[in-house]
């Protein structure tokens, strides 16, 4: 149902996205959850579809795509392909942070990449405060320590990453340096 009107390219995204999502992703979406298996199948049919720069402007290559845009692709993936639309999803978020106000070296390196389909990221998500893999909404975020060259990150402990292991970047939230305070967190993209 919609609670107002579409634009006639909202609409054709729409569209499009649902033939892709019953095309792509629904024959292997039962086999998928059965399994347990990550979607790659399907994420890279997105890739060749060019969605991976949905969010990516038109000025580096990607589609430019606004949010409702977004949401109508991501709903229409969803239908067909929870797992895939999740890890999409999550692609999509992280995306944000390096897109919206990227800097040269960041045009250079992750968001032209991602408008061409290689660079795939996610959001390290949810911190373990425990052993096991139990998630904590809490706003408190380990740290990371800066080093000559980067950033020792051995004390980040996530415990909710989706795409771990896949995502080729991640982006979370963390204090750089152990003195930092909790309210001055930082976000890295890796």
């Amino acid at each position: 149902m919609t609670y107002f009107p579409l634009t006639k390219q909202q609409q054709e995204w729409k569209e499009r996205a649902a033939d892709i999502a019953a095309r792509e992703l629904a024959p292997q979406a039962e086999t998928t959850d059965r399994e347990g298996r990550y979607p790659q199948e399907c994420l890279d049919a997105l890739k060749r579809e060019g969605l991976w720069g949905l969010r990516v402007s038109r000025e580096h290559g990607g589609l430019g795509e606004d949010m409702l845009t977004t949401c109508l692709v991501i709903e229409e993936l969803s239908k067909k392909c929870p797992s895939t639309a999740m890890c999409y999803k999550m692609h999509l978020e992280a995306a944000e942070i390096v897109c919206r106000i990227p800097t040269p070296y960041q045009v250079e390196h992750f968001v032209e990449p991602m408008a061409r389909g290689i660079v795939f990221t996610t959001i390290a998500g949810g911190e373990s405060w425990s052993n096991g893999d139990n998630w904590t909404p809490s706003q408190n975020v380990s740290h990371v320590e800066k080093v000559p060259g980067g950033y020792h990150l051995d004390r980040v402990r996530k415990s909710y990453v989706t795409s771990a292991g896949h995502a080729s970047h991640y982006q979370f939230r963390c204090r750089i340096g152990a003195e930092t305070p909790q309210s001055n967190a930082s976000q890295l993209f890796v």
